[in-house]
């Protein structure tokens, strides 16, 4: 006798299943790189001062939008 699965359903039996498999390694791993400082704010504002990129960024912003 076959049961009908509904899609709702079948996520969240694949998101438990993945939390489940993945809880062990939430705690067990450990990182391999060290800590990285974060980019001071004014470093992330350097890009947008080019205006070949600041052009090509909005251009795609304003495609997406469309």
């Amino acid at each position: 006798m076959a049961y009908l699965i509904a899609f709702r359903n079948t996520l969240l039996i694949i998101a438990g299943m993945n939390a489940a498999l993945m809880f062990p390694s939430w705690f067990l791993l450990k990182s391999r790189l060290p800590r990285r400082k974060p980019v001071p704010l004014r470093h992330l504002t350097h890009p947008w001062r080019d205006t070949t990129y600041t052009c090509f960024a909005l251009g795609c912003a304003m495609y997406m939008f469309k």
